[in-house]
Order: structure tokens, then sequence, then C-alpha cells
């Protein structure tokens, strides 16, 4: 039987590659996106293996959507429990705080932090029955160390941290590992519409390693904490910038 993975966020940047990354090693993949059907299928004609379902997480019964999924995939793959589940979906908010409305901000925290937080909800209870599982969650640098005009962004990727690291202390002792990566710039579709050709020459030039990162990049690393060669590592937060925050 292959192992299984859940993610949100699967259709594009960060959750594409990682999506790809896992089905080509193999895994069963159950992948949440929020609208591009055309993409889904694309996906799933690829990989026989995946299985997609349109979740918008910013609405108020995405609990119970997730939920319901995760148990659908569980049993089309045939397995009690994820393996792996990858917390990746999420939306950027560049902005003045002054500008901000309460319309931008409750969707930014309604994606990022409350859709982490059912996400969790969907696969942990089947993970602590089996007492075997890793969790990987998508923050930011940002979340570490605060952006200027991207104050609830900030904030809502602070508390994924907050949220994986309380995680980590509830789930071990159940076997389950959870960890986070911090991605700086990454080469993204919300990398590029919310940075212009000149700031990402910017990024580059402030940036140890003179370059963007890609999305396998991030890929790679969730890989890494996820499998048998992370089995001692949980509550962590892997920063993936080139050295920008340095």
């Amino acid at each position: 039987m292959s192992k299984t993975l859940f993610i949100t966020g699967g259709t594009r940047g960060i959750g594409e590659a990682t999506l790809r990354k896992f089905a080509c090693e193999g895994y069963s993949v159950a992948f949440v996106y929020k609208e591009r059907d055309d993409l889904a299928k694309a996906l799933m004609e690829e990989f026989p293996n995946c299985l997609g379902r349109a979740i918008d997480l910013g609405k108020g019964d995405t609990g119970e959507k997730l939920g319901d999924f995760a148990k659908e995939a569980l049993v089309y793959f045939g397995s009690k429990s994820f393996d792996v589940g990858i917390i990746n979906a999420g939306i950027s908010l560049r902005k003045l705080f002054t500008d901000l409305t309460d319309q931008e901000i409750n969707e930014t925290v309604d994606v990022n932090l409350r859709g982490a937080i059912q996400t969790a909800r969907a696969i942990v209870p089947g993970m602590v029955e089996e007492k075997k599982g890793s969790i990987v969650i998508v923050s930011s640098i940002w979340g570490e160390k605060g952006g200027s005009m991207e104050t609830i962004y900030s904030a809502t990727k602070h508390g994924t941290i907050g949220f994986g690291k309380s995680l980590a202390a509830e789930l071990g002792p159940s076997g389950i590992r959870v960890n986070m990566v911090a991605p700086g710039v990454i080469d993204t579709d919300m990398s590029r519409r919310e940075l212009d050709e000149e700031s990402m020459e910017m990024v580059k030039a402030m940036t140890p390693l003179g370059k963007i990162g890609k999305s396998s990049d991030v890929a790679e690393a969730i890989y890494f904490l996820s499998g048998e060669g992370a089995s001692f590592i949980t509550g962590q937060v892997l920063t993936l910038d080139g050295g920008f925050s340095i």
C-alpha cells in the first residue's frame, strides 16, 4: 500500500511543486484547491494516484468540507490515516495597515490561520488513532520577523508557527511530528502579483545567495521534513530564504 498525503493549495506554486514531488515518489495524494478545476483535472490526469476537491478555505463551512473530503480520500486510497499532511494554502495581503478593510482582514485570517487549524482538525484524529504521521505547515519569513505593509499576513503566518509548535508538543506522545517551513520570496504567481521585476531584482541583490527561490526548493525541504531522515525533528521552523533574513 502506498503512503498517503493530504495537502491544501495543491494546484499552484509551492503546493503544486510539493504535490508533484510526493506523487512522483509514489504517494497517493488528496489535494484541496480553491477554484481552478482545469489545473486540478490536469494534475489528476497526469497523476492517477491523486484526488482533488475544490474547497474555499475562506468559507464558514470549511471544517466540515475538509473533514468529509479527508474521510472520502482515505476510503478511496484504502488507508486508515494520512502519513503526511501539508498545510499550505494561503493568500497574501500587501497594504498599509490604515487602509485595510474588515473584509480583507477577515478573509486573510480565515484562509491563512483558521484554514490551517481546520485542515489539521481534518487529518489529526486519524493520525492519533494510528500513532503515526508528519505534518508540515507552510509559514513565511514574515511570520518570523514581521513585514511592513504586511501586518495581517505576518500576523497570520506568525499564528501558524505558534499553532504548529503547540501542536508538536501535544501530538509528540502520539508519534506525530509537526514542523514549519518559512520561505522567503519564492518565484510564484503570488509573488509576481505583489512584486514587479524591479522589486524582484532588489530582493536578489539583498539575498546572499543572489537569487530568488523556486517552488521546488521548498518542496524538497517539505519532503525531507516529512520523511524518516527527519524522524527526530519536531516543532521546528526551517527558514528558506537564501540568507535574506541574516
